[in-house]
């Protein structure tokens, strides 16, 4: 019997001092992943303060040497490079850039070199994905049209009234007009589980908008 209550206190103590390893071990973890992260939101905040000042002395690159027209008796009326740009308005992003590096070649400063590539890259992607989404719509379109199917045709139709919805807001139920292009929005989202859950709490009823887009692809096969 001794040797059965001393077991089981050794075992107890066993216990108890895994226990308070496992503490200490959470509390270091959780120490270390706070200075990691305090360090971390340090190195964010110096990098943009870094990357602050590089911009700003590329801007003072760019318009050294460039002489400020004091025209006018009042200090608002300086007419120097900087002020026409920022008074100017611009077609472009580019336009901008070039009016601050005009004392370059092209007009390709410090602030153009810096700036332009990653503009044309993300514009040229913004192109690229807006080709590949028209392609996948013709495509999508002529599987279930025919392949006389237009897109613009169907752009446009989708911009035509629908039909009317009633939803809640607040404590007041309302209608609102939607487009057919709203109601297939409605339609998609009503297929996500979030979505559903969403409609309903606007009391938004989706089995008419279901009937009405059933009936319109019944008329268009």
């Amino acid at each position: 019997m001794k040797e059965l209550r001393k077991s089981v206190a050794e075992a107890i103590m066993e216990s108890k001092v895994e226990l308070i390893e496992g503490y200490h071990n959470l509390i270091y973890t959780f120490r270390e992943n706070t200075k990691e992260s305090s360090r971390r939101a340090k190195e964010f905040a110096q990098a943009q303060i870094d990357r602050a000042r590089e911009i700003q002395h590329n801007a003072n690159s760019d318009m050294e040497g460039i002489p400020a027209d004091t025209q006018g008796t009042h200090p608002d009326n300086c007419n120097n490079a900087v002020m026409s740009a920022l008074r100017s308005p611009f077609p472009t992003f580019q336009g901008m850039l070039k009016k601050f590096g005009e004392k370059n070649v092209e007009g390709k400063g410090y602030l153009y070199e810096r700036f332009m590539p990653q503009a044309t890259k993300a514009s040229d992607s913004e192109f690229r994905g807006k080709v590949t989404a028209r392609v996948m719509i013709e495509t999508k379109l002529k599987e279930i049209y025919g392949e006389k199917a237009n897109i613009a045709e169907f752009m446009k139709e989708l911009r035509e009234y629908g039909t009317t919805v009633t939803y809640r807001e607040g404590n007041e139920m309302k209608q609102f007009d939607l487009t057919k292009g709203q109601m297939l929005y409605i339609y998609m989202v009503n297929k996500m589980a979030d979505g559903q859950m969403k409609l309903r709490r606007m009391g938004i009823l989706v089995l008419n908008i279901y009937i009405e887009i059933l009936d319109k692809g019944t008329q268009k096969c």
